[in-house]
């Protein structure tokens, strides 16, 4: 799907239709992809997955193979470079695609904070349905979560659904330090990491009882070991 907004209005431009037994293969879809980053002559493309997701990767299931976060990024390098990608994934263990999203940008050096990613002209956003670990349900992320505002589809992250799975809205693009794009950033000489920020740890508060009385604590929780 190809989302911007132009004159007011959402445009949205279908990169593929799928019908059941007449599903097409993974390399159907990836050439789908590519030709729609290669002919894209608007400055941002949203690409929107529904479906089955192998367990443990959140890669998207075709009859004959999965597609990986990898294969998108590879694209995205090839065709699209220097503009927005936002991939929004809809589909069981799809947090594991930020961890991947993460991991390619630490490993090419780009440091913490959208002044970074921004220099290096790699401006990829990352929504998913769920953690890492957990399994979706159906319809839950699309009812409880994406809406149209003023014709921008609008994806609602770190909420918890009715169904208990967690989105994450992965913006790897934001300007975190709250200094101006023109400016320097301000944790060029911090040892921050996209992993460590993104996926670090979290704190829970668990309520319950002692004995008749209410009680609670707090649980500090490191996402990257979470099974």
């Amino acid at each position: 799907l190809d989302l911007n907004k132009q004159d007011s209005e959402t445009h949205i431009i279908y990169c593929y239709t799928d019908h059941g037994s007449l599903q097409a293969s993974k390399g159907y879809y990836l050439d789908r992809i590519k030709k729609l980053l290669m002919e894209c002559k608007r400055e941002a493309v949203t690409l929107i997955y529904t479906g089955d997701s192998e367990k443990g990767t959140g890669n998207w299931c075709f009859k004959d193979g999965v597609i990986s976060f990898q294969d998108i990024y590879d694209l995205y390098i090839e065709h699209f470079k220097g503009k927005r990608l936002c991939i929004v994934s809809d589909c069981s263990y799809s947090g594991n695609w930020v961890k991947e999203c993460a991991k390619v940008y630490d490993d090419q050096g780009i440091l913490y904070c959208g002044h970074h990613s921004r220099e290096k002209g790699i401006l990829i956003n990352v929504f998913t349905s769920c953690r890492a670990y957990q399994e979706a349900t159906i319809l839950a992320y699309e009812n409880e979560c994406m809406n149209i505002v003023e014709n921008d589809l609008l994806f609602m992250g770190n909420k918890t659904l009715s169904s208990g799975q967690t989105t994450i809205n992965a913006l790897f693009t934001k300007i975190d330090c709250n200094n101006k794009p023109e400016e320097e950033c301000k944790y060029t000489r911090s040892n921050k990491t996209w992993k460590n920020t993104i996926l670090g740890a979290r704190v829970y508060k668990v309520c319950g009882k002692d004995g008749d009385k209410p009680a609670w604590h707090y649980v500090l929780v490191d996402e990257n070991k979470v099974q």
